[in-house]
């Protein structure tokens, strides 16, 4: 149960279901610019490219967004206008695709609007999980909210994919609007929820707060610098996907679709556990163990000789990847006090903005080096992060020191 409250499950069973169109767009949108882009341009450097801006906007606006979240009066409705800015966006972008086609620049600007409605998105939705679940019972929110998020990526993956192939890449965008519309108009079921701090000090104080916050509190700290090399790392193979699937396994656009349905597959048996798990509680020294085994996941992918090989080892990063986010975004919050959780979830989607280093990096691997040396490199380089944050964050225990 996640809260005793009726009001509060209604409000959660809101915000599950906007999650799960919010995440059938996110993955929707991944496979149709990875896709495309790849076909323009056959290099995936420039696939690098668009998830670099796909993601950039959450490390440009990351830390404004946790701002916006703990200063605005009605948190729910910007989560609603925030969605709706998004499928008015992909519905543009798809009567610009019919009228003149698919190309580069339209592909790059597609990531780069959609990805800063993700931005804000992110952070309101992981700061409203938290009001609405609490301390006790944040753990097991966010895995549920991770489950309906993951259901809404396998489906958004297939569809995605299939459309286009069918129906032509303005299908496919329209489909995504559609979705993000439908998202917007389940969040009306979520009733209003303002921050402890919306009426207390103005934007400007409330950054200049948090930024005090971020200088003192090394627990804080040392979870965001960890984050995002965990998302530049671990997360950026998404990048090589385009290639493994056209090049590697002689796959479509609805093959890589189905790809990318083994990370939403994958990251629903991570998120049933977190979900239904009576007590997991969020520490270090899990969060360090759940790195390493991403790397050894990465790892497994980069040697993949068949496409149900590279279905399965997809299944496991990204099961992986859900443990991470659980675990980083409840010790994130639970690092600071309650007035400040909007701000410590931008703090989040800051570090997850780190991604574009990620996929640029890799992509520039890929054509250097190849699809399997550079998955080995970066599979590397988060074990021995993982080494290195043994002795960081391993004694970090998720609880809260106080609350005022």
């Amino acid at each position: 149960m996640i809260s005793s409250d009726p009001g509060a499950r209604k409000s959660f069973r809101a915000l599950s279901a906007g999650a799960a169109c919010n995440s059938f767009g996110f993955f929707g949108e991944q496979v149709i610019v990875g896709y495309v882009v790849f076909e323009l341009t056959g290099a995936s450097r420039w696939v690098g490219v668009a998830l670099a801006l796909y993601f950039a906007p959450m490390f440009i606006f990351g830390l404004a967004s946790g701002a916006l979240t703990d200063w605005t009066q009605d948190r729910t409705r910007m989560l609603r206008n925030t969605e709706l800015g998004i499928a008015a966006s992909l519905a543009c972008f798809a009567l610009v695709v019919q009228l003149g086609g698919a190309s580069l620049p339209v592909m790059l600007a597609l990531s780069a609007i959609t990805g800063t409605g993700l931005a804000l998105h992110q952070t309101l939705r992981g700061t409203l999980a938290f009001d609405l679940a609490g301390p006790e019972r944040i753990v097991r929110a966010l895995g549920r909210l991770n489950l309906v998020a993951r259901l809404g990526q396998l489906a958004g993956a297939a569809a995605a994919g299939w459309l286009v192939r069918k129906a032509g890449l303005d299908a496919g965008l329209a489909l995504l609007g559609a979705v993000h519309l439908a998202g917007a108009l389940a969040y009306l079921g979520l009733s209003t929820v303002p921050s402890p701090d919306a009426s207390r000090i103005g934007l400007r104080e409330n950054l200049c707060e948090f930024a005090k916050e971020f200088r003192t509190n090394r627990g804080l700290t040392l979870l965001v610098v960890i984050t995002a090399a965990v998302e530049v790392l671990g997360f950026s193979f998404v990048t090589a996907l385009p290639e493994l699937a056209t090049v590697r396994f002689g796959v479509d656009a609805e093959g890589l679709g189905t790809l990318h349905s083994a990370r939403a597959l994958g990251g629903i048996l991570a998120a049933l556990i977190f979900a239904t798990a009576i007590r997991i509680e969020a520490r270090g020294s899990l969060y360090v163990a759940v790195v390493a085994a991403f790397s050894a996941a990465i790892f497994a992918l980069s040697l993949a000789p068949t496409f149900w090989f590279g279905f399965a080892a997809l299944a496991g990063i990204a099961a992986l990847a859900v443990a991470t986010d659980v675990l980083s975004q409840s010790m994130i919050q639970f690092s600071v006090s309650d007035h400040m959780r909007g701000r410590a979830m931008g703090a989040w989607v800051f570090a997850i903005g780190a991604a574009p280093l990620g996929h640029l990096e890799l992509g520039l691997l890929v054509d250097a080096l190849g699809v399997a040396n550079a998955l080995i490199v970066n599979a590397c380089l988060l074990a021995a992060l993982s080494l290195a944050a043994l002795g960081t964050i391993g004694r970090l225990r998720g609880r809260r020191e106080n609350t005022s």
